[in-house]
């Protein structure tokens, strides 16, 4: 792993990468296929892998256009898995028979995400004829194999009078959760074809009324979905917008990738005079908090964000990330805070992590000094290397914290 004397910014928890914009439909709200971006190479996409897992990020989402169109997908899959990091893989379905099934099984994925826009007729008409009955065939197959299922859907004025099915589908067909998403034109080349998407005023008021019954259903069934604070400013976005005057904290914890290696600081934001830079060209612990990075930041910081309802990002509005206080205090964290964020997001970890290890080795009827030889013998094959240079005052406060986390795991384990 990485020393954290090199790390000199906050990295971000997930990153999602579209791996392509190939893609095997032409859905109505969708013209990523038509852009048709060069693809870098399965060499470049490890070792960009490599660089993501040794700064910390968790959770990888491979994305496109369709991503089951590369060959190499699973792979990639495999390799980020090796690397212990979360992966989700985000798909129309349609080409998810038996054979794709069994290797995304066998390529470790940990959740597939499949497109659903409603009952058969809906989505057939959004999304091209037969491609609902291939979405929940896969689902079907995918649940069979034991793989995590989720469904996300795109709300427009031709869908969202069904939003209620979707949340039954996903029952039906062991999703975990269901994620809703207003219509963007964002991925559209004509950008006038949003009015053909968006919902009339009273349209509005009907999808108020619809979304609480959305929120309480899905709590019934055990379905997870996004926030309901998130969900209930639905009718305001298709209404009036939303717009974040400060920017939110997805531009910290997020980074999206396009399939030529661009990286941006988000989605909405995408435009050349955004680029932070290339992963063919850069490693990516070069570009995130670079200069360069950091000024844009600051940029969007100032202007405002221009607003968005992209579900990837739906947890601002359930925690408040886009507070202006919060974000303030990232942009002028001082490098030896930094270090001190980036250490205290290990400790968690650590402390989390040795936790459940203690509770496995309890159940197995352990005696006390074979439990705290296995917790020991675990924590030092980590090989967790810190190599960082601080203060005298902020050393001694870590050693007071990491002090008081062991008497914290001694007192578990003799209570155990």
């Amino acid at each position: 792993m990485k020393s954290l004397s090199k790390i000199d910014y906050l990295f971000p928890k997930e990153v999602i990468v579209s791996v392509t914009s190939r893609c095997n439909l032409r859905c109505r709200m969708c013209d990523i296929w038509k852009s048709k971006k060069k693809e870098l190479t399965t060499e470049i996409w490890k070792r960009f892998i490599d660089d993501i897992s040794a700064v910390g990020v968790k959770t990888i989402v491979f994305s496109g256009g369709e991503p089951l169109l590369r060959q190499d997908i699973f792979e990639l899959i495999a390799y980020s898995r090796e690397k212990k990091l979360n992966v989700c893989l985000t798909s129309n379905g349609t080409l998810i028979d038996n054979d794709i099934a069994d290797k995304l099984l066998s390529s470790g994925i940990g959740v597939v995400n499949i497109s659903l826009e409603g009952p058969s007729e809906v989505h057939n008409y959004l999304r091209g004829g037969g491609s609902f009955e291939k979405a929940v065939a896969a689902l079907e197959k995918l649940r069979q194999r034991g793989i995590e299922t989720t469904v996300a859907t795109v709300v427009s004025r031709y869908n969202y009078r069904y939003l209620k099915e979707v949340i039954k589908f996903a029952d039906i067909y062991g999703a975990t959760t269901v994620k809703f998403q207003p219509f963007s034109n964002l991925f559209l080349e004509d950008k006038t074809k949003r009015d053909k998407f968006f919902l009339l005023p009273q349209q509005c008021e009907y999808l108020a009324e619809i979304i609480e019954s959305v929120i309480y259903i899905s709590q019934k069934r055990g379905i997870s979905t996004n926030p309901p604070s998130y969900l209930r400013k639905m009718p305001l976005y298709f209404r009036k917008g939303i717009r974040f005057s400060k920017g939110c904290k997805a531009l910290f914890y997020s980074c999206p990738v396009d399939s030529e290696g661009n990286v941006f600081p988000c989605w909405m934001l995408a435009r050349k005079d955004m680029l932070i830079g290339n992963i063919a060209q850069d490693r990516f612990e070069k570009l995130w908090g670079s200069n360069l990075h950091k000024e844009i930041k600051r940029k969007i910081f100032s202007y405002g964000c221009p607003g968005c309802m992209m579900s990837c990002y739906d947890e601002i509005f359930d925690n408040r990330h886009h507070n202006s206080a919060k974000i303030r205090k990232l942009l002028g964290i001082s490098f030896y805070q930094r270090k001190l964020h980036n250490l205290a997001r290990m400790l968690k970890s650590f402390i989390y992590f040795s936790i459940l290890r203690i509770r496995f080795y309890t159940r197995a009827k352990l005696t006390f000094r074979n439990k705290l030889k296995r917790v020991f013998t675990h924590l030092k094959n980590r090989k967790v290397r810190i190599n960082i240079k601080i203060e005298k005052k902020e050393a001694e406060r870590l050693v007071k914290e990491i002090e008081k986390a062991k008497r914290v795991l001694k007192q578990y384990l003799e209570e155990s």
